[in-house]
């Protein structure tokens, strides 16, 4: 048996199609990363994967020069 989860985003000039396994899941001008993390939870048929999307302050970011490597480092989210 194969456990690996077979994703792939197809492109073609400024248009994308993202497959997981054999089956379309999505087609736009561009696929987000929630779309990708939406459609490995419906075939896993489980939450396998957790995204959550967060504003930082961009002063903050602006004084470090940049995002830390490490997303604790970031004190205002």
């Amino acid at each position: 048996m194969n456990n690996i989860l077979n994703i792939k985003l197809c492109r073609v000039d400024d248009w994308q199609a993202l497959y997981v396994g054999d089956k379309l899941i999505a087609q736009d001008h561009k696929i987000d990363i929630e779309t990708v993390v939406n459609a490995i939870n419906s075939v896993a048929g489980e939450k396998f994967v957790e995204f959550s999307q967060v504003w930082c302050n961009d002063h903050e970011i602006e004084q470090l020069g940049g995002f830390p490597a490490n997303f604790s480092d970031i004190e205002n989210k």
